[in-house]
């Protein structure tokens, strides 16, 4: 008896006669509170040893407190309360539990129904037994009996607790067998009577508590476990009785005997045979701990020696506090083992639940595992070998089994599904309680005592924490305040070393992103280290990683309390602001608006970019935030209105956007169940989301670049300006043949006269300006026709090619066009035949070519032939329109490119499966298999499915090249048509379900002339006009002589409408072709040549405003036809891909300025005194100077001859035509439907 529960009384010492006449000893006389029933009483009592019962109530006590037996009805009555009895004769039985009314228990819940006792065990009522399961039956039904100890009232009834462990609704008959109730033959948990010891101030009607023989004394429980939110007197004293009442709950023991009943662990291995895996060395010096463990494990009863066809090796672990943990290698098993499905409670969801709460407590499960046993039947599997002590196998759940923390979850499911999420929390073996006030509190925590002691689980108290203002739970702190990181993780990552390894890297990250929601763009300032763990990615630790490394520290050192989300209907508006950046990533923040009008965090969220998204235009990219980060916090925002803010204004019309197609369509499917309202405000104020955005990067402008040149761009420039100094330029006019000629001459006295330039064209045309020529430090200059006053240098061949590179592509360059480029070297240089030479230099521009807005190429049109009704099918998806009465959003549309008969069929989804079923269930089965089918690059369109269709079928699958809608063009104008029907049959009906007027849309286009055609699609399928309900009243049918008669009548109209109906097709075709062949454009192209291919994909790390639409130069492999060409592909040169026309743009390579040859050399000077004769030698003297206005005509002859004038402006000029309309200044995107940009 335990010490408190007496008081020692003075007096009655001596021996006592039994009823049985013999003495026994009094050893001391107390006082006892006895609590019968409702009834609390106060009476002196004898302590005596060697008695079976604890207690005996004597004849005086019956007297004194009116006590009746009744033996006829087995009930004892105290103080007119009644009590049942039974007597020992009368042994209770196992007998089944019956359920007595029907009923219906959903998938994945429990319920507590009502049950009796079958006929025979009515002798167990008011006895206290345990409800047991049917086993493999109860799994066979879906259902499992949660053992519980119950007593039957006096009409056998009792209460069940049954779970639904299907994903189907489970149905309980009236009268079923539910299970078993087992009688016990101690009842001491639940005796009607309950000791307490009597002491001064304790309230007479305080619910008495026994304490189990494992509880832990007062002061190994109070000490360092509960304490900092100011508790006051009365409370302290509350919390320490409440801990003395369910001491029983607590153990400090190392390994605790108690083993719960509510549910045992099952290994389901199916069929598998039985694993053997011999056992490991074990290190001699590990040998006396590994002993020592198996020797208490066999002391507890947690283990047992086993011989088991299972077996598998032991492995010792060593935990952070340097002691060594025992455990079992069971992986090989666990790949056997059918997994439990059992959701993992989610760690956001339980951080959340706690809003509003100011008190709380935690606590920890005392090896919570060792509480639940293995069932018998499966304890065989669990078998592991000892080196020298042999093999043993566990009857209580081990560590390491994959299901064990499903088991578990299922276990506290069981005993708290009144208090999970309410007023407490668990994960796995962690619980945590919280309230707003002390009051509240302990009767909480007086709930979860409860059911852990029906359970038979006990707490570690070493672990638990009560009545605090600041827990730490899950690795998060909670508090009154919000949600913040724990400090010990965070020093953790504090003193994290710099990573080495690639593993090293993904252990950091992993720490550091169970914290991403504290941590402002995470993705972003994370992007550097997320690279080095891609596949293949080598590990290089650069500055920029060490930069990202050391950012992420400090940010994890410094994160924000978080505030707790409220759900209640009168709380704040939730606030979802999310931004994208090309560059770095998307990142968003969910704020809500708390009483006081401020807005306080709850979320961050952030995401790097895979390389198809990095190719996204803005517009779709800040598209994709918003869907990523709706989609992520739709526990906040689904079902409750919300605001969305964004700095990205075409957002606005998110939700009045129409005939969405693609991936935009299905992000709109996405946020249909969501209520949001759209708000618009200016970058500037767009701040917490807008970070990544704006984070400054290197730019990167798409040219080929030296990774050195990149670096060092201010060492580049300053070597090209040294190479252009004067005494450069003087030498390279000394090395120019024509120029030094110039050069002499003009030094020269007597001048120069025609005869003597005659032989060197260049030299003739600088010689015509011979006035204007000065010679200034060996330097040739000439002087400025417009600018008098100032000189230029003439140019010579060698120097021209950097010359023009340097004022076109250099410093201060910028690739502008001719006319701005002319005016930058006319300024500064002159030679004959300039102007031409920079107008070729800038028309073989690859930079100028790639980058600015030139025209388009537009091929010529390239009709289709048409062979035969139903023979070449095309199709088309529209959607997603608004979901009608039932359920669909899409169609697929099909049309005949011969009859023009088109249909729709309308879908719930555009997957593969879902178009491919309907292509062949509705068109195929109807009209049969066409020659062809032609569609767009939609993935649907070209998936593996729709493939091995067409390849069962035989059906020729043919599809648009990228970039080139206009391919599939014809069920492109239905799809138009059909469109605008729908939408006038619904503003005439005023209804709003469109599927109801698809089959009137259909009939409408089928009766209608077809312009390309002359007939209707109905006429060129069945011969005769379709007959509309106007026909069948103004108009009687016409009647038919005979079958045969119809049949070859039909026959006639058919073949004459098909034979007019080419003709017209034909001349329908060259009409169209004649319209829209008077705007093609663009060079022809030839196998050989060298082209650029049109590609809108971006680079990674790539602004959208600075991309380069164009990629190449590369060669052109194969012309296929006029407009279809093979090409090297950009990104490898090893492969191919066919191209259009209008996707390429002929390169001009640019033609080296080709000096004037010269025609004849320049006669030998042959030396007088080295003749053998004067009259055998004829010598050359230097002729006189030409007239100047022979010099004028000489010039005017040159530059009619050679066109070395320099024109003001060029023949052509690609680079500045003038660009074609654009609807912005953004780069423009191909619908979805034509597949996904990828880069070349």
């Amino acid at each position: 008896m335990p010490k408190q529960s007496v008081r020692d009384l003075a007096g009655a010492e001596g021996y006592v006669s039994l009823a049985n006449g013999s003495p026994i000893e009094i050893e001391r006389t107390v006082l006892l509170r006895l609590s019968i029933a409702d009834k609390v009483i106060d009476t002196p009592a004898l302590v005596v040893s060697g008695v079976k019962y604890q207690l005996v109530l004597g004849s005086d006590f019956c007297r004194d407190n009116s006590c009746v037996i009744d033996y006829k009805t087995a009930v004892f009555s105290v103080q007119d309360t009644a009590i049942p009895f039974r007597w020992q004769a009368e042994r209770p039985i196992v007998c089944r539990i019956l359920a007595t009314r029907s009923s219906t228990i959903p998938p994945g819940h429990q319920a507590v129904l009502s049950a009796r006792l079958e006929s025979k065990g009515r002798r167990n009522r008011g006895c206290v037994g345990l409800t047991e399961n049917l086993g493999a039956n109860d799994l066979a039904a879906g259902r499992w009996l949660a053992k519980a100890l119950v007593i039957p009232n006096s009409g056998s009834r009792l209460p069940t607790r049954l779970i639904n462990i299907t994903e189907e609704p489970v149905r309980i008959r009236q009268g079923c067998t539910l299970g078993w109730f087992c009688p016990l033959e101690s009842t001491e948990p639940l005796n009607t009577i309950k000791l307490l010891a009597v002491e001064s101030g304790d309230d007479p009607q305080e619910e008495p508590k026994f304490q189990g023989s494992d509880s832990p004394s007062e002061a190994d429980l109070l000490p360092n476990s509960y304490g900092d939110c100011g508790l006051s007197t009365k409370e302290d004293e509350e919390f320490r009785i409440l801990v003395r009442s369910y001491g029983d709950v607590f153990t400090t023991k190392q390994t605790s005997s108690k083993l719960t009943t509510v549910v045992e662990h099952e290994i389901n291995t199916e069929n598998a045979r039985p694993i053997k895996i011999p056992p490991r060395r074990l290190p001699p010096h590990l040998q006396p701990e590994v002993d020592r463990q198996v020797n208490e494990l066999l002391e507890k009863g947690q283990i047992e020696e086993a011989q088991s066809p299972w077996c598998f090796p032991l492995v010792c672990v060593k935990k952070k506090s340097g002691e060594m943990r025992m455990c079992v290698d069971y992986r090989k098993l666990n790949e056997v083992t059918v997994k439990d499905a059992v959701p993992m409670p989610r760690v956001d969801d339980a951080l959340e639940a706690v809003h509003g709460a100011k008190i709380f407590s935690t606590m920890d499960l005392h090896s919570g595992f060792w509480q639940v046993g293995v069932r018998p039947q499966d304890q065989d599997k669990t078998a592991f070998a000892v080196p020298h002590r042999g093999q043993f196998r566990w009857k209580v759940m081990p560590f390491g089994l994959v299901n064990s923390p499903a088991t578990f979850t299922r276990l506290m499911a069981a005993v708290l599904d009144k208090q999970m999420w309410k007023t407490c929390l668990v994960y796995i073996d962690d619980l945590l309680v919280w309230s707003t006030d002390v009051d509240e509190h302990l009767r909480r925590l007086e709930e979860i005592f409860s059911k852990l002691r029906q359970a038979n689980l006990c707490l570690k108290p070493q672990k638990c924490h009560f009545l605090q203002k600041q827990v730490k739970f899950l690795g998060h702190t909670l508090s009154a305040a919000g949600i913040s990181t724990d400090e010990e993780k965070v020093q953790e990552v504090k003193n994290w070393p710099t990573p080495r390894s690639s593993t090293e890297l993904h252990s950091f990250l992993g720490l550091c992103g169970y914290y991403r929601k504290f941590i402002k763009d995470f993705a972003a300032i994370a992007a550097p280290l997320t690279r080095l763990t891609t596949k293949d990615a080598k590990f290089e630790w650069k500055t920029e990683q060490q930069l990202a490394f050391e950012t992420l520290k400090e940010r994890m050192t410094s994160s924000e309390v978080m505030a707790h989300p409220d759900f209640s209907p009168d709380a704040g508006e939730f606030i979802l602001d999310t931004d994208g950046s090309s560059k770095m990533g998307i990142g968003a923040v969910l704020s809500q608006v708390q009483p006081d009008g401020a807005e306080r965090v709850i979320a961050y969220g952030s995401k790097t970019l895979n390389q198809a998204e990095r190719n996204y235009c803005t517009t779709r990219l800040e598209l994709l935030a918003v869907v990523t980060f709706i989609m992520k916090f739709r526990y906040y925002l689904l079902g409750k209105a919300f605001c969305l803010r964004t700095d990205h204004s075409s957002l606005q019309w998110l939700k009045n956007f129409s005939d969405a197609e693609g991936q935009v369509a299905r992000w709109l499917e996405k946020l249909a169940p969501f209520q949001y309202r759209i708000v618009h405000r200016p970058g500037r104020s767009h701040g917490n989301a807008d970070a990544m955005s704006r984070k400054p990067v290197r730019r990167h402008f798409g040219a080929e670049t030296c990774p050195a040149c990149a670096q060092h761009p201010e060492g580049l420039n300053a070597v090209e300006f040294e190479r252009f100094s004067a005494g450069n330029l003087a030498s390279e006019q000394d090395q120019d043949d024509d120029l030094r000629t110039v050069k002499e001459a003009l030094g020269s006295n007597p001048v120069p006269d025609k005869s003597e330039t005659a032989w060197s064209p260049l030299a003739r045309a600088v010689w015509t300006r011979k006035d204007d020529l000065v010679l200034q430090e060996n330097v040739l200059l000439v002087r400025n026709k417009d600018r008098r006053d100032e000189y230029q240098m003439v140019l010579p061949r060698k120097a021209l090619d950097r010359i023009l590179k340097t004022l076109h592509e250099g410093v201060g360059g910028g690739h502008m066009g001719f006319a701005k480029t002319k005016f930058k070297v006319l300024q500064r240089y002159w030679r004959p035949g300039l102007s031409r030479a920079i107008e070729e230099y800038i028309r073989g521009c690859a930079t100028c070519c790639k980058s600015k807005p030139g025209k388009r190429n537009r091929a010529p049109l390239q009709p289709l032939t048409f062979a035969a009704p139903f023979d070449c099918v095309m199709m088309d998806i529209v959607g997603p329109l608004p979901r009608s009465k039932a359920g669909n959003i899409y169609l697929l549309t099909v049309q005949d490119s011969f009859t023009k008969w088109p249909d729709a069929y309308p879908l719930r989804n555009q997957k593969a499966r879902t178009v491919a079923r309907a292509l062949f269930n509705r068109w195929i089965s109807q009209h049969g298999c066409p020659s062809t089918l032609h569609s767009d690059q939609g993935r649907n369109f070209e998936s593996q499915v729709m493939r091995e269709m067409c390849r069962i079928l035989e059906i020729r699958k043919s599809r648009t090249t990228a970039y080139h809608p206009s391919g599939n063009g014809q069920v492109e104008n239905f799809n138009k048509s059909l469109k605008s029907i729908l939408k006038c049959c619904l503003e005439d009906s005023g209804r709003n379900d469109w599927e109801e007027f698809v089959s009137s849309a259909l009939m409408a286009y089928r009766s209608s002339v077809h312009r390309a055609t002359g007939y209707t699609p109905h006429y060129m399928v069945y011969g005769t006009e379709m007959r509309l309900p106007i026909d069948l009243t103004d108009q009687p049918p016409q009647p038919v002589d005979s079958h045969v008669n119809f049949v070859k009548e039909l026959e006639d109209k058919l073949q004459t409408a098909h034979r007019a109906a080419r003709q017209q097709l034909n001349t329908y075709q060259r009409r169209q072709k004649d319209q829209y062949d008077k705007r093609t454009r663009g060079s022809d192209i030839q196998e050989g040549d060298h082209v650029f291919v049109y590609s809108p994909a971006l680079k990674p790390d790539e602004a959208a405003k600075f991309h380069v639409s164009w990629l190449g130069p590369v060669k052109v492999l194969e012309r296929r036809s006029e407009v279809l060409f093979k090409v090297e592909n950009p990104s490898n040169r090893k492969k191919s891909k066919f191209v259009h026309f209008n996707n390429l743009r002929k390169f001009a390579r640019p033609a080296a300025l080709e000096t004037p040859v010269r025609t004849a050399a320049p006669p030998e000077v042959v030396d007088e005194t080295d003749s053998e004769t004067e009259a055998e030698c004829e010598t050359w003297t230097r002729p006189q100077l030409m007239p100047p206005q022979d010099a004028e005509e000489v010039a005017e002859v040159l530059e009619e001859q050679m066109e070395l004038v320099d024109d003001p402006q060029p023949t052509h000029n690609p680079v500045e035509a003038a660009p074609e309309p654009r609807r912005s200044g953004r780069l423009r995107r191909p619908p979805d439907r034509y597949g996904q940009p990828v880069t070349f």
